[in-house]
């Protein structure tokens, strides 16, 4: 009986199906088939193919296993015949070299010899933990070194000179004689981590544990690095060594170290620094600016009662689109963890909500908290078509806020079933299991999503399509480059799912020929360019790709697909591009609307018919400032070409036919003004006369309905039909308010807020020609009142009080609505708001000797009226601020900021007053708390000052604070070249961060070119830390976020700094 931990562990899968059993059986065996598969194959992609098939051979011919005999031999039998069978097929080489290779290169037989192991062992172990962890992640999981440094928290130039230095090491302690082809890590395939998941996979025993990695749509194909090092030791020495030739022995320069600029598009561009600036020479001596991550935590619970959401997808995606986002699942404790990430703009998003996802600025450590929302409780189960329940089948949301459009959400029990909770009404699921076409997303085309109340319980079933056929390759550029991480998506004939076969003829008849109606999947590629899928049903395909960064490749073709595996590679060329500007009927350029080309497809290639179909077949983008737009990457066929306002609705749509490759100038004009007529009813549809709208088109902004002068909001009543017509109305999408009438006898502070607060709202109100007819819900009707009393601390009235409550959506809280429906406080601090509707509301308070703030949130029914008795008011503190000179001269423009420390990313000068002329500043009334305070001159003759203030309830504080004239850093930024721009000064702003994320000061100024796209700035710091984002602003036309860098430097305690060389991109 065999006592080895691998022959053990397969044993142990054989009997109970145990999944452990077969991941140790995989990390032990897989790293020596490969070597073998790399010798017999001579292609990388091919030999990790050999692999996976030899691992399924094996899994189905488990019963055939001599437990007498070690396992290892065993399955290199089953690799040979499985590489003698591919090379018959594809007549390359003779059945007699195949078996001499096999033999000589027995990774067994090469680590047979103890002193060997030992050397091997002891050369890997006595490798400092910088180059070792490099090495392994390059050699047994494939990594490239952006996502080593992604991984390991370093820059791509560090890692890359870890790599090389490693394996220089490495070389000088490995025995002599042991060589591999180089090619088996030039030529990176999926890598071992996704062979892991498709041999788990059809051995139905993945795991259900997630680990945080970039996701494909395909939870089978994924990357999951999970190897032990015990088990690719020595997979890893053995490459090493062959691997090392292939690097070359060009020197490198000791005086070099490597850095990275972050850019708009999340690329690196690489700068040279010197590790010792004193032996630099002067004339390229230049600061090292090294790429730095940050870490972020999301702490998710249900709002319903507060527990922590367990297994919950958390997706976080950097603001720039171009980009892959990042998977992670939460821990028991309601927790998923991110670290490593850029700094810079995100967005988090959650597997089962439909809200818009939060965006966060991370600059360093963060921790943000998510509840999700009432929703429905999903028991699901996934099937086959005959009825048959679908172990380990992936269950997905579409979610086109995903680098896939789809979002992993739960993985089947070994019976079919999955349970979620907190599930958004209108969500729509997709199951999808190996060897299965993906279960039906709609009906007639269109997303059929899971239907119900919060808080009730749904059972739904999906049902898988037939039985599919392997299809793979490699996305190549024209000059057979890979192209990493293509999206491929598969059209197939709309019936395929029922009966397997994805047939054209019946739409190719010689009377009425049409084209094909097709639905869609998609897979993602790697960072290779290579992708597979075993969902494809024979016969006739339509396969297109594009890549996922916007540089206007795309390829489509037709492919026929026969039973077993299926070889395909994808060339992507030019798409057509389709480019103009969009204006107004006046002439005027409207900046910030969607503009998409709807593909229909031809004859020959179909047309999706699927709404999943639409989102990967059609491109969409927003117009610029100056109303420019480029539609780029468009497939061959007919486009529907539609503007569409930031609500959804189209306001104009235009059908043209484009051939590959084609460039077309398209200039839509559309009407930019236009009417809002609305009609008001009760809820027995009588007219509502004397009541007030307000329209408002964007956040703080209120359209009124005349335009006669006045400020802000103006009642605007409608008449005895109930009618009102808002004339001259931006084309765009508004919010409608509605008021009841307003009252003479109202208690307003301000004039606005004499109309009572808002009892009903609509969003997405456009202008029309067609009128909007109102009627009001019971519920909506002022049935509810709400009164109580605010007093300060000691009893007291507050002077010039102001209660308000929060009625209207959130998006739309601020500025322009705060002071409607306002009251102020009578002479025992009492408020009362007589005419309300039932509901919830926040109550917001304001006076001129207390901070703004938000007093509680109070539930009032229907028909109630609520006291809510005494809200009593903390004791404000105050801060006063003494700004001088350390060398006692004159500070010519002092400047100062106060943020909570929580907000401290960004600048708030509200809190502080202007300064007297003793340079003094006082703070306005604030709550208590801990503050981070920046002094600083603005013009900038001296270094910025940052502290730390903790504040008490009631308390008054003296902070002085003496400025230091610091050291002068400078930075020579290269701009990209620009073919239009010729005016003699270029537009940069400086946002400057210390070492912990928190603003210092934000400057914008004019700079006049030292050289062609070159210009010059400086900054007074002391020394430290820093970093500092450099944005550039010669383009108008560009939307934010505009092209920018992020640069880490250091200003030293001793001599002057360096000055740094900054590349934007």
């Amino acid at each position: 009986m065999t006592t080895r931990p691998e022959d053990l562990a397969f044993l142990r899968y054989r009997e109970e199906g145990d999944p452990e059993a077969m991941a140790q059986v995989f990390d032990a065996v897989a790293p020596k088939l490969l070597l073998v598969a790399a010798h017999l194959t001579r292609d990388a992609g091919a030999a990790e193919d050999l692999v996976q098939t030899t691992f399924v051979d094996a899994i189905k011919g488990a019963g055939r296993y001599d437990a007498r005999q070690p396992l290892v031999p065993w399955m290199l039998g089953i690799l040979s015949h499985r590489a003698l069978d591919q090379r018959r097929r594809r007549r390359v080489h003779a059945l007699g070299e195949l078996e001499d290779v096999a033999i000589a290169l027995d990774p067994l037989d090469l680590a047979a010899d103890a002193e060997i192991r030992e050397a091997i062992a002891g050369a890997l172990d006595e490798l400092p933990e910088p180059y070792r962890e490099v090495l392994i992640l390059r050699l047994a999981h494939g990594l490239e070194p952006t996502a080593i440094a992604h991984t390991l928290g370093r820059s791509p130039g560090t890692v890359r000179m870890q790599q090389k230095r490693g394996l220089e090491k490495l070389r000088r302690a490995l025995p002599r004689g042991v060589q591999l082809p180089a090619f088996l890590f030039s030529e990176m395939g999926r890598g071992l981590g996704s062979v892991r998941e498709a041999v788990l996979a059809e051995g139905a025993i993945v795991s259900a544990t997630a680990s945080t990695s970039v996701t494909g749509i395909g939870g089978w194909l994924s990357m999951k690095t999970t190897m032990t090092f015990g088990a690719i030791l020595i997979g890893v020495i053995f490459i090493a060594w062959a691997w090392l030739g292939s690097l070359g022995d060009s020197p490198t320069d000791s005086r070099a170290a490597h850095a990275t600029v972050v850019g708009l598009d999340d690329t690196s561009a690489t700068l040279t620094a010197p590790e010792s600036p004193a032996t630099a020479d002067p004339e390229t001596r230049r600061q090292v600016a090294q790429r730095r991550t940050a870490g972020l935590t999301v702490r998710v619970t249900f709002a319903e009662d507060g527990s922590p959401a367990r297994n919950v997808g958390v997706y976080v995606r950097p603001t720039s689109e171009r980009v892959l986002g990042v998977e992670a699942r939460t821990d028991d404790e309601g927790v998923a963890r991110f670290d490593a990430l850029d700094r810079g703009g995100y967005t988090i998003d959650l597997d089962r909500w439909r809200e818009d996802p939060l965006a966060v600025s991370l600059w360093t450590e963060r921790t943000v908290e998510l509840a999700i929302p009432i929703g429905l409780e999903v028991d699901g189960t996934v099937v086959d078509r005959a009825g048959n329940a679908v172990g380990v089948a992936e269950v997905f949301r579409v979610n086109t806020r995903h680098h896939d459009f789809l979002q992993w959400v739960a993985t089947t029990d070994s019976a079919g079933r999955f349970g979620l909770r907190g599930v958004a009404p209108e969500t729509v699921l997709i199951a999808r299991a190996p060897g299965y076409q993906p279960s039906g997303s709609a009906s007639k085309g269109r997303f059929r999503p899971v239907q119900g109340t919060p808080g009730s319980r749904q059972a739904i079933t999906l049902v898988l399509g037939a039985r599919g056929n392997r299809l793979s390759g490699r996305v190549v550029d024209e000059r057979g480059h890979p192209v990493p991480h293509a999206l491929v998506s598969i059209a197939v004939d709309e019936d395929a799912r029922e009966d397997g076969r994805s047939s054209f003829e019946r739409y190719r008849s010689k009377d009425r020929p049409r084209a094909p109606d097709l639905e869609t999947f998609a897979v993602r590629a790697d960072e290779r360019g290579y992708y597979a899928t075993d969902e494809v049903p024979m016969g006739t395909v339509v396969v297109f790709a594009r890549a996922l960064a916007e540089d206007g490749r795309a390829g489509i073709l037709l492919a026929e697909i026969a039973a077993g595996d299926n070889l395909l590679d994808i060339v992507l060329a030019p798409g057509a591009v389709v480019a103009g500007e969009l204006r107004d009927d006046s002439g005027e350029p409207i900046g910030d609307v969607e503009v998409e080309a709807e593909w229909s497809g031809s004859l020959e290639l179909g047309q999706t018919e699927d709404e999943f179909g639409d989102l990967l077949s059609d491109v969409r983008t927003r117009t610029r400032a100056d109303g420019g737009f480029e539609l780029a990457a468009l497939l061959p066929g007919a486009q529907n070409l539609i503007v569409r306002l930031p609500g959804g609705d189209e306001v104009l749509r235009e059908r043209v036919t484009l051939a590959a490759g084609e460039i077309l100038r398209w200039d839509p004009v559309i009407e930019r003004h236009a009417e809002v007529s609305v009609m008001v009813l009760d809820p027995l549809g009588e007219p509502l006369a004397g009541w007030s709208l307000g329209l408002c088109d964007r956040p703080g902004t209120l359209d009124r309905g005349s335009r006669d002068g006045g400020e802000g909001f103006r009642p605007n009543a409608t008449d005895s039909s109930g009618r009102y017509r808002f004339e001259d109305v931006r084309l765009r999408a508004h919010v409608l308010t509605v008021h009841p009438p307003v009252d003479a006898s109202f208690d307003a502070p301000y004039p606005t807020s004499k109309i009572p607060p808002p009892l009903a709202w609509r969003t997405g109100v456009l202008p029309s020609a067609d009128e909007l007819v109102i009627r009001l819900r019971p519920e909506e009707l002022p049935t509810a009142g709400l009164h109580g009393r605010v007093l300060g601390p000691d009893g007291d009235v507050p002077a010039r009080g102001t209660v308000r409550l929060v009625v209207a959506p959130e998006a739309y809280a601020d500025d322009g609505f705060n002071r409607i429906g306002a009251v102020g406080l009578d002479g025992d601090g009492a408020f009362d708001f007589a005419r309300i509707a039932p509901g919830t509301y926040p109550i917001v308070f304001t006076a001129r000797d207390y901070p703004s703030g938000t007093l509680g949130t109070f539930t009032v029914g229907l028909g109630a009226t609520l006291d809510v008795g005494v809200l009593t008011l903390a004791a404000p503190a105050h801060l006063e601020l003494e700004l001088r000179a350390a060398d006692g001269g004159s500070i010519g423009d002092p400047k100062a900021t106060l943020s909570p420390l929580g907000e401290s990313g960004r600048l708030r000068r509200e809190y502080l007053r202007r300064p007297d002329a003793r340079h003094v500043f006082e703070s306005f009334p604030i709550p208590a708390g801990t503050y981070v305070l920046v002094a600083y001159s603005g013009d900038h003759d001296f270094a910025p000052e940052r502290s730390l203030i903790q504040l008490e309830e009631g308390e008054q504080a003296h902070v002085s604070i003496a400025l230091e004239r610091g050291k002068e850093q400078v930075f020579e930024i290269r701009l990209p070249p620009h073919p239009t721009f010729d005016e003699p000064r270029v537009k940069v702003d400086l946002d400057l961060y210390d070492a912990d994320g928190h603003m210092l000061f934000w400057r914008r100024e004019d700079y006049e070119p030292v050289d062609t796209n070159l210009i010059r700035a400086s900054l007074r710091l002391a020394p430290g830390a820093y970093f500092v984002r450099i944005t550039e602003h010669r383009d108008p036309r560009l939307r934010d976020p505009r092209p920018f860098a992020v640069v880490e430097f250091e200003v030293p305690t001793i001599g002057e700094p360096d000055p740094i060389l900054v590349d934007i991109p």
